[in-house]
């Protein structure tokens, strides 16, 4: 598969925070991680991953 899903530990790992900090991304209001509930767990699309991540870069300049 080219874009698997990612569980909130893979997330987690990926960015070297706990699954608490990534459902805080998920639950936050401004900018949220984009994540689907297909059953009882959260996935999250590896290209979302990534494209939230650049925007979460500090902009040049500030």
């Amino acid at each position: 598969m080219d874009d698997p899903y990612l569980t909130t530990r893979q997330v987690g790992e990926i960015l070297q925070v706990t699954e608490e900090t990534v459902m805080g991304y998920i639950r936050r209001k401004r900018d949220p991680l984009p994540a689907s509930k297909p059953g009882k767990a959260w996935r999250i699309l590896r290209s979302d991953l990534d494209a939230w991540m650049k925007r979460q870069r500090p902009k040049d300049g500030n």
